[in-house]
């Protein structure tokens, strides 16, 4: 079962969700995008995404969210490789701490809200394949 600790999962929101020209599968041809043959709007292929997620915690202290997770629409993740950013977007802005990747495939993104964020929004910038 994948781990969605502190996270209320049903309204947790993409943001955005795009693929990054930095990296693709060696058979793809979807860099060719607008040569003829090629959809002019191909995605990169298995490369890096960034993911920007918007979560709302139900308790100040300790949160953790697994790309794995089915209960987030549009989360689907085997790989974290970097957290850009977690962000308070209510009230005080706190600023979250202990921010870390964890778990296999460093799926779990953690983090620690501060006191008093009890059903704030947060807002994760992270990279993923």
């Amino acid at each position: 079962m994948a781990v969605v600790t502190n996270i209320e999962e049903t309204t947790a929101s993409v943001v955005l969700d795009e693929g990054l020209w930095m990296g693709t599968r060696n058979d793809s041809t979807a860099w060719l995008a607008g040569i003829t043959g090629v959809a002019a709007d191909s995605q990169a292929e298995g490369g890096v995404k960034m993911m920007i997620l918007d979560v709302v915690c139900t308790a100040a202290g300790a949160s953790a969210i697994d790309l794995t997770s089915t209960g987030i629409v549009g989360v689907s993740g085997t790989h974290g490789l970097a957290i850009l950013s977690v962000n308070n977007m209510s009230g005080g802005f706190e600023v979250p701490t202990a921010v870390y990747l964890s778990g296999t495939n460093n799926a779990v993104i953690n983090f620690t809200s501060g006191s008093g964020t009890a059903g704030d929004t947060h807002r994760l910038c992270f990279l993923y394949a």
